[in-house]
């Protein structure tokens, strides 16, 4: 997505579909950023153990890119931590 100018069209598409749009463009800039990972890995690495990039790229994805938060809290106990932590910004400003 990066590659493009005016992404005015995204911005029309239903939410649900932007959505996965975006997801499918980060999902290949991560999938570049693994490949040149293992481009500096394998002219790096002594023969015997260099990884095939299929199995190299398998112990990549594996790996979370985004830490995901496992919350027990109600909705209500979210929006009561937002308006707290808001209000102590505003007492800082």
């Amino acid at each position: 997505m990066s590659r493009y100018s005016n992404i005015e069209f995204i911005l029309d598409l239903d939410v649900q579909e932007g959505i996965e749009l975006f997801g499918k463009a980060f999902d290949k800039t991560v999938e570049g950023r693994i490949w040149q990972k293992w481009l500096n890995f394998y002219v790096h690495t002594d023969p015997k153990k260099r990884l095939p990039y299929d199995t190299y790229y398998q112990k990549h994805v594996g790996k979370s890119t985004a830490k995901k938060s496992k919350s027990n809290r109600t909705p209500e106990q979210i929006i009561a931590e937002s308006k707290r932590i808001r209000n102590n910004d505003r007492e800082r400003s």
